[in-house]
């Protein structure tokens, strides 16, 4: 089912290799479905099927392994179970127990870019290898900072892609530290002035990197793979001193695909990336994970400190780099926030990169609230959109989440489905009030979505609010996503977005915060009734809303408690 992205319909299309076979999920038109994967070795566990087999899928070790030491144990899971994403996450909780790592919707020590509102620099941003005309990274940044004080943005932590450090042979990475031209006075000092923290990005190891003389290597032609503890330790200390709170591993494809030792080696690539683990551990920082293959997302139950998992390609506009959610489920089912990667808020950004313009910047910013994940937008000073920033988090730029990354409904993953767009839902829980949000964008052909498909208990009566229209109906047998729906803001990719929510005797769904794409949320709501909402009271105005009788209520509210009285908002 995983490999690039690709899902193989019937078990004799599948091939699986270094590009995907991990997990394989094996299910029928009821969903009933099977998961099997390794259960250990996952930088070396291979599931394939070839015409060696005669049709047979094999699960083990992969043949490219020289080596294999005494004692050695390799075990492969099968887990079943009924519905795709619920068997998905079950599965995913037995890697997780073996491994004795805890999913990051229960940690407790997450980092602010796990929380909060981020900028970002990296491929795709208008700052990716780009500054204010005249003025160097550190001037430019200064400059973001004092745009956002200024429009009251509140970003929490600034990004630093692979502009920032030294890039050696094939531009590999040489030396990860702060180039002087970029930062003439370092990071350290760069943080103070922002007043906010930093995520750092660093790519594959140039095997003409100036580690290898002091630390253990394997270098190969053009590529250089660390073996040792002190150096994961020495690096990741300085950069906890730089204040740097999450280290980004991009490139994870190429270091392991392009190199011999990753293939042929029994522990070569999880010393690798454990060791990493493990030095981030020690000094109390996170990891995300980018450009990852299926392996990297299993290796990573056993590495704690890996939090995030890039599960989008790089931001590109104009494409379906957004179209992410399959990849969700796996990260979520395997204890990861995902993260979509940047976007732009607004259409035009002047002077951007290949003259680069967002044709969808509603479905970009949707799309990274409904991740459950990292926000970072990635706009000119000048070019932001407030409101949808805004619609993601809080005046303090605390993210407005779900409880859960939004998934395929499992009727999407069907054949017959495949083609004709994208539909997913998420949900939020408060108080015992279950609001489901369902999504759908680039519809080829009508579908009809039922409370089956949504897990609804089908003897309550609910009540579907269209974000858009600002209407409401009864939800009846099914709901109809229209082919070509449009939507009330600019879009070259229609998008419908629907806040679902289950009715009381008096035909009352409370609605919450409609100025948040979460519009109920666990950050934003403290308790909620039928007939009264308690926000969490902050420096902004509340959009409250009601449903009562088929009829959307609305009314502005400084006040956090809010009460329903008469079928009007008092507050």
């Amino acid at each position: 089912m995983w490999g690039q992205g690709e899902i193989n319909h019937g078990v004799d299309k599948f091939t699986g290799g270094i590009n995907g076979g991990v997990p394989l999920v094996i299910f029928d038109d009821s969903f009933r479905t099977v998961v099997v994967s390794p259960l250990n070795n996952f930088m070396v566990g291979f599931q394939s099927a070839t015409t060696y087999l005669q049709g047979d899928i094999g699960c083990g070790i992969q043949g490219r392994v020289q080596n294999i030491p005494i004692n050695t144990t390799h075990s492969t899971v099968i887990y079943t179970g009924h519905g795709i994403a619920n068997t998905l996450q079950e599965w995913g909780k037995k890697l997780l127990q073996k491994s004795n790592k805890v999913h990051v919707k229960d940690r407790t020590d997450l980092d602010i870019s796990s929380t909060h509102l981020g900028y970002y620099t990296d491929n795709g941003a208008y700052y990716y290898y780009q500054t204010e005309s005249g003025k160097n990274y550190e001037e430019t940044l200064k400059d973001v900072k004092q745009f956002h004080v200024q429009e009251g943005y509140p970003f929490k932590y600034y990004q630093l892609d692979s502009w920032w450090y030294y890039k050696g042979i094939k531009d590999g990475v040489k030396t990860w530290e702060a180039r002087p031209d970029i930062f003439p006075n370092g990071l350290e000092k760069l943080s103070h002035a922002l007043d906010a923290p930093f995520v750092a990005h660093n790519r594959y190891w140039a095997s003409d990197n100036t580690y290898q003389q002091k630390y253990k290597f394997v270098k190969e032609s053009t590529l250089s793979l660390p073996q040792s503890l002190p150096f994961w330790n020495d690096l990741l200390k300085q950069a906890k001193q730089n204040k740097i709170v999450v280290y980004e591993q991009d490139w994870l494809v190429d270091q392991t695909r392009n190199m011999n030792i990753t293939q042929n080696n029994m522990d070569a690539a999880r010393t690798w990336l454990t060791d990493m683990g493990k030095a981030a551990e020690m000094n109390g920082m996170l990891i995300q994970y980018c450009m990852p293959l299926p392996m990297h997302f299993l290796q990573s139950t056993e590495i704690k400190p890996v939090v995030q998992i890039r599960t989008s390609d790089d931001y590109e506009t104009m494409n379906y780099q957004w179209s992410m959610a399959r990849n969700n489920l796996l990260a979520w089912s395997l204890g990861m926030m995902p993260f979509k990667d940047t976007f732009y808020t607004t259409a035009v950004q002047p002077g951007s990169r290949k003259d680069k313009w967002e044709p969808t910047p509603e479905l970009q910013v949707l799309v990274a609230a409904l991740s459950a994940g990292p926000v970072g937008p990635g706009d000119r000073i000048g070019y932001h959109n407030k409101t949808r920033i805004m619609a993601t988090c809080n005046s303090d730029g605390l993210l407005v989440k779900p409880d859960r990354p939004a998934f395929p409904i499992d009727r999407m993953f069907l054949p017959i489905n495949q083609r004709i767009g994208q539909v997913w839902s998420t949900v939020s829980t408060v108080s015992g009030f279950t609001t489901t949000y369902l999504f759908a964008a680039n519809m080829t052909a009508p579908v009809n979505v039922t409370k089956q498909d949504l897990g609804l208990d089908e003897k309550h009566t609910h009540f579907v609010y269209n974000y858009y229209t600002r209407t409401a109906q009864v939800f009846g047998k099914s709901i109809a996503l229209e082919f070509g729906k449009p939507v009330s803001v600019n879009q070259t990719i229609p998008i419908q977005y629907f806040v679902i929510g289950q009715a009381n005797d008096q035909g009352v769904v409370p609605l919450g915060d409609l100025s948040k794409y979460i519009t109920i949320s666990q950050q934003r709501v403290k308790s909620l009734t039928f007939s009264q909402i308690d926000f969490v009271q902050g420096k902004e105005e509340f959009h409250v809303g009601f449903i009562v009788d088929g009829q959307v209520i609305t009314k502005q509210c400084s006040r956090s408690t809010v009460k329903l009285e008469n079928k009007k908002i008092i507050c």
